[in-house]
């Protein structure tokens, strides 16, 4: 049995990837391969390993990837791995099947069996999130031109600051 405390020290990103890693302003840096981008954003590579890095400072964090790239976990990896996104101490998992129109009750229902209030949703879409979740754990990117970026993840912090 796990105590209270156990399920405080999980932090969980909630990761779209399209519009969150790259995005159509930063395209031109990027690389297509079978209809699919493989190189992302630097910056926002570095962003996200910054986000990773000062979580596993207080918590074990897990990367959830909510994205259509959920379907390819081995591609996935691969992607991140050659973009360097530093997973040496972060666990990834991929929520289960296929994306739905309702990515925000997916996420309900991930976090009713992985109990935390320790969370943060990464998407350039909206769905409707609000709906279920504080706009403190939301971080909103921008497909066209506003991939994940170091000032995000900095505000981001900042409003996190005190969660133990």
């Amino acid at each position: 049995v796990i105590c209270y405390n156990e399920y405080m020290r999980n932090f969980y990103i909630f990761l779209d990837i399209d519009g969150v890693l790259w995005d159509w302003w930063h395209l031109k840096q990027a690389e297509r391969v079978g209809g699919s981008v493989t190189r992302f954003n630097p910056e926002s590579v570095q962003a996200l390993n910054f986000l990773t890095e000062n979580l596993n400072k207080t918590f074990n964090t897990t990367i959830v990837i909510t994205s259509a790239w959920r379907m390819d976990s081995q591609k996935t990896l691969n992607v991140f791995n050659e973009n360097k996104i530093n997973l040496s101490n972060v666990k990834l998992e991929f929520l289960s099947g296929a994306p739905s129109k309702n990515r925000e009750e997916e996420i309900v229902e991930y976090l009713s069996l992985n109990p935390t209030k320790n969370f943060v949703i990464i998407d350039d879409e909206s769905y409707n999130y609000k709906k279920y979740f504080s706009s403190d754990n939301i971080i909103k990117t921008n497909i066209f031109n506003q991939a994940l970026n170091m000032q995000m993840v900095e505000k981001f912090l900042k409003i996190d600051e005190n969660v133990k």
